[in-house]
């Protein structure tokens, strides 16, 4: 039986990326040891560094006016080290909520900067939703630092499907749950920044790509690594980082390159979301609450006519080989994940096994 894992985080690794990882657990880069035990400044390590960051400049368009840099932590940590660094507390900065997430860096940019809303802040994950929050971009304040976005909301699957109008400030936006999923243009931002765990690898790390005129300009006193410029300047090894997350990182991105790169990713990604949603879509038994227009491409919340069978349909569908597919605690009813690793083959067994729930339960 198949094994298909449709977690929102840790997400499902290739199984060719699993596949390496155990040829070389014993044995890297001709090393006779695993990398987690091989030094960050040894020239293998080195090399596997500059190798990743060449790989993301690749694969993403990035341009030498960008620091890349490999933050230790999630994304959380960012919603106090972005207002750190790109503002201050006696700044202003604008944050455009519209789910969770989004909620929670509101939350915590409020800690180190002035925070002015688009729209007023839901307080809690909201169903049905039919915008991404409107708002005038007149009323935007100009002299704000930046203008913060999130551009897919996992827990209420809905997904930023262009850019938001930030009246001219500086775009940051945290794309922790579909970068490589689909192209962006890097260009169009100060900052972006996306946690590993979803598309990159597995936790750990969080990626952050920022414009190089962004750094090194707060007049905070933070702390040393809590700085950007500190990444920077360092190589992002001012002190040890978590050798085996970068090395996670690098298979990860090589299985891009071997793929085809992130447009292939984000057909596959599109031609996996609208089969799901078409058969939700035609079914009385399944329903999807989101507006079709902003409907998340990687992450599709689905609930159940009656509630009251949820808990068998996690149960036969965990015995099925369908891991993870409760949704989240505050939305409720089920969730696929349909991250890169996820190939068509689990969409389909995830259909055949809802379908036959359905005949036995209608």
């Amino acid at each position: 039986m198949s094994i298909y894992n449709f977690s929102a985080g840790p997400a499902a690794l290739p199984p060719g990326v699993k596949k390496q990882l155990k040829n070389e657990l014993d044995d890297w880069r001709g090393t006779g040891t695993s990398v987690m035990e091989v030094s960050h400044r040894s020239p293998e390590f080195k090399a596997l560094m500059a190798d990743n960051e060449s790989l993301l400049r690749s694969l993403l368009n990035i341009s030498d006016d960008y620091a890349i840099l490999l933050v230790p932590g999630g994304a959380r940590l960012q919603y106090a080290m972005l207002p750190m660094n790109l503002s201050a507390p006696n700044r202003s900065t604008v944050y455009h909520v519209n789910g969770y997430w989004g909620f929670l860096a509101y939350q915590e940019a409020q800690k180190f900067s002035q925070v002015k809303t688009t729209n007023k802040p839901p307080t809690a994950p909201y169903q049905p939703q039919h915008s991404l929050g409107d708002y005038r971009v007149k009323d935007i304040d100009s002299s704000a630092d930046y203008f913060h976005y999130t551009s897919n909301e996992t827990l209420e699957g809905i997904q930023w499907h262009h850019l938001p109008d930030s009246n001219g400030l500086p775009l940051c936006c945290d794309m922790t749950s579909d970068i490589m999923t689909r192209e962006i243009k890097v260009d169009d931002f100060a900052m972006i920044y996306a946690s590993a765990q979803k598309n990159l690898g597995i936790a750990g790390l969080t990626l952050v790509i920022i414009r190089k005129d962004m750094l090194g300009k707060h007049q905070n006193n933070i702390p040393t690594l809590m700085d950007y410029a500190t990444f920077e300047q360092h190589g992002s090894a001012y002190n040890t980082p978590p050798t085996f997350v970068w090395y996670m990182m690098y298979l990860v991105l090589q299985w891009y390159q071997q793929q085809g790169g992130v447009k292939t990713m984000q057909q596959l990604n599109q031609a996996k979301a609208n089969k799901l949603y078409d058969f939700i879509d035609n079914s009385d038994f399944y329903s999807n609450r989101v507006d079709s227009a902003i409907r998340s491409e990687v992450n599709v919340p689905f609930w159940l006519a009656d509630d009251k069978l949820n808990e068998q349909f996690l149960a036969d569908s965990n015995d099925a080989g369908l891991k993870a597919l409760k949704g989240h605690k505050a939305v409720g009813g089920m969730r696929a994940s349909i991250y890169n690793a996820v190939p068509m083959a689990a969409i389909d067994a995830l259909i055949e096994f809802m379908e036959t729930f359905e005949k036995q339960h209608a």
